[in-house]
């Protein structure tokens, strides 16, 4: 048998960024900033007060999902009540204590999906 190559999300993958949006969806900080790498917490923080102007947030929906070797991509926008929303993107890897952390995010709702992220947050090898 050759090289066998996973092609499916991780199911503790998708449960951590089920509980990470239900909890930014609530407005439930702490509990969404479990999820979050320490060296983008500052630019997350930043993020949901900017996510302040749509809440409350109604709903949300997962619009994409994208392996990159050992990390994920994962594209969420979240709805308020008014008809606005705000798209999300962001990286995340398995950390050395075996739980999923956010180590890039962006708020990507005023631009072009095939546009690279204008800054990255955190180190080239996170």
């Amino acid at each position: 048998m050759g090289k066998q190559y996973r092609t499916l999300v991780p199911d503790e993958l998708i449960d951590a960024v089920d509980s990470e949006a239900r909890a930014f969806a609530a407005g439930d900080a702490p509990a969404a900033e479990k999820s979050v790498c320490a060296s983008v917490l500052i630019h997350y923080r930043q993020l949901w007060m900017e996510t302040d102007r749509i809440r409350p947030i109604i709903r949300f929906e997962l619009l994409a999902r994208a392996r990159l070797a050992l990390q994920y991509l994962m594209k969420i926008r979240f709805h308020g009540q008014r008809e606005e929303s705000v798209t999300l993107q962001s990286r995340w890897r398995l950390d050395d204590d075996g739980s999923w952390r956010i180590v890039e995010i962006e708020d990507v709702s005023e631009r072009s999906p095939w546009k690279k992220p204008d800054i990255v947050v955190g180190g080239a090898n996170q």
